[in-house]
């Protein structure tokens, strides 16, 4: 997931001895906006830029891992279960563009049997779950850091006139010069596909977007 507000939310939680568990889609857990990262007591940067606001755990979870599947296979369920009773669970993909954009399905469901299926598959996933950092991942951190080493302003203060159209949530949006509501929300559908890289990429895939609204924000925005 990709809310930074929950992930905060949850180390309030922690905080207050609630215990957390997880298990996540490993093609997601580790990019640089997935909140497993802050959970997990990590950062990873793009073009040596952390995303605004990133808040990495003083006190990592040791509890959270990745699926272990089936090459092809994909972890999408999209569920919570609380105190062993309550069910959070639906197509919502606890995302900004899912808050603000998408027509999603969230259930809540307060039922303790059914609360107990899906523990019963929480805990075959879990059993199965990885939960050692990958290789490749090490290679990413360690580059992390050395962005931190060389160039710790930059690192630390995102430039507070800008915002980055990748990560940006809606208010964000709307307050540059000349998007509103709508081109805001057609901004987050697109590029829950794919980012966005450039300028010409945003102008060919955002319906609004011309050369007239780049010459007003060109200079508020970066793309990582």
């Amino acid at each position: 997931f990709s809310t930074q507000k929950l992930a905060d939310t949850l180390q309030q939680k922690q905080t207050e001895s609630v215990k957390i568990r997880g298990v996540f889609e490993p093609e997601f857990a580790f990019r640089p906006y997935s909140e497993v990262l802050d959970m997990l007591g990590l950062q990873l940067s793009r073009n040596c830029r952390f995303e605004k606001n990133n808040n990495p755990w003083l006190i990592p979870l040791k509890t959270i891992g990745y699926g272990y599947l089936n090459p092809g296979d994909k972890l999408h369920h999209k569920s919570a279960i609380v105190d062993q009773q309550i069910v959070i669970t639906g197509s919502h993909n606890w995302s900004a563009a899912a808050n603000y954009s998408n027509d999603e399905t969230l259930l809540i469901i307060d039922n303790k049997l059914v609360a107990q299926h899906f523990m019963q598959e929480f805990t075959r996933l879990y059993q199965q779950a990885e939960f050692l950092i990958p290789n490749y991942l090490q290679s990413k951190l360690a580059s992390a850091k050395q962005c931190q080493l060389e160039q710790p302003a930059l690192l630390r203060n995102n430039d507070q006139q800008t915002v980055n159209i990748n990560s940006a949530n809606l208010e964000q949006l709307k307050n540059l010069p000349g998007i509103g509501e709508t081109i805001g929300k057609n901004i987050i559908i697109a590029r829950q596909k794919k980012p966005f890289t450039s300028w010409q990429d945003l102008r060919d895939r955002v319906s609004g977007i011309g050369d007239s609204k780049i010459e007003k924000i060109k200079d508020k925005v970066i793309f990582y």
